[in-house]
């Protein structure tokens, strides 16, 4: 009876000390910097998710949130240098048989800071997503397992993760971003612009400049570029819609779709190995045509003047006053060449 009661004693006051430590452990700290204008934010951090955003503040913010006591689970450091702030976060290692169960259940930590408009982060975590909005500066992230998302950013922005989705938006500057594990999403971009992804598709609107989009397992579609695009993809179709300026096209995988909004302005070449072709432009545009197929019809609703070979599979021609040579080659079905108008 006494060795019961000693027992259930000890129990309760296991109890006790585990609600204690747990009423009392640090899941939440924020602190403050004096880091001005033009600053920098060097974080290298593991088991983590960021955000940061730009305001009008002349000061950075950090707030960092955790489901357990982060002081038990992580060695995290703040270290001023002049005008740059540098955040390191590692999770702490712990033995087999203490602690087993806090250090294997997963704990996470989410950054979430405010900077000035005028900054430059530069983020590093192994496990988690990347959010930054608001910034006019040199935006560098990368991060092995989760999404990356930009917004409303001016100047250079450069993005790779190993495995999640990426969403540029509003994005004024030098863009290079690449995944190896999901979609890439452009909208409003302006300024030379590099998307690559192994396993996903790619959707672009409202692009301002030279770039390429390319992907090795899904579609492209753009709405609306203006500049000189370089689509390629191994394993889906291409749609290209209101393009101003000239491109280049090839898909292993799929048919091609170009619609030109007037004549274009450099040399265009669209080639598929297993689709067919849809060329449009407005009818009075001028360049030089030649497309051949095999396994189809080449089909044309704009006169033009023959300069080659005219048959049913292949034709060489002058559209308006000539111009810019538009090479189109399928093979696995037809081309046709159609008028906006």
């Amino acid at each position: 009876m006494i060795k019961q009661l000693l027992h259930v004693f000890a129990g309760i006051l296991f109890f006790l000390n585990f609600a204690a430590t747990e009423a009392f452990c640090a899941r939440t700290i924020e602190k403050s910097f004096p880091l001005g204008p033009g600053g920098s934010l060097v974080m290298s951090v593991e088991g983590s998710s960021v955000t940061v955003e730009g305001s009008s503040r002349s000061n950075v913010h950090v707030r960092v949130e955790s489901k357990k006591d982060i002081e038990e689970h992580y060695d995290l450091t703040f270290e001023q240098e002049g005008n740059s702030l540098i955040i390191d976060a590692k999770r702490k290692k712990k033995s087999r048989f203490f602690g087993f169960f806090k250090t294997f259940r997963g704990s996470s930590l989410k950054f979430t800071i405010a900077v000035p408009e005028n900054f430059n982060p530069q983020i590093r975590t192994s496990g988690g997503s990347i959010s930054t909005s608001t910034i006019s500066g040199t935006v560098d992230l990368r991060t092995s397992g989760g999404s990356i998302t930009c917004k409303q950013i001016a100047g250079t922005v450069s993005g790779h993760t190993s495995g999640g989705s990426i969403t540029c938006e509003g994005i004024t500057g030098d863009l290079s971003v690449g995944t190896s594990g999901g979609s890439v999403k452009l909208d409003g971009v302006e300024g030379p612009f590099q998307a690559r992804t192994s396993g996903g598709s790619i959707t672009a609107k409202e692009l301002a400049g030279d770039g390429s989009l390319e992907t090795g397992g899904g579609s492209i579609k753009v709405e609306g570029c203006r500049g000189s695009l370089d689509a390629r993809t191994s394993g889906g179709s291409i749609n290209i819609n209101r393009l101003d300026g000239c491109a280049t096209a090839q898909t292993s995988g799929g048919g091609i779709t170009m619609e030109m909004l007037n004549s274009p302005s450099g040399d265009c070449e669209l080639k598929t190995s297993g689709g067919g072709i849809t060329f449009s432009l407005p009818r009075e545009s001028s360049a030089l045509i030649s497309a051949k197929t095999i396994g189809g019809k080449v089909n044309t609703e704009i006169p033009l003047e023959v300069l080659g070979t005219a048959g049913r599979s292949s034709l060489e021609g002058k559209l308006g006053n000539g111009g810019p040579l538009v090479k189109l080659t399928a093979s696995g079905g037809s081309i046709w060449i159609k008028s906006t108008d």
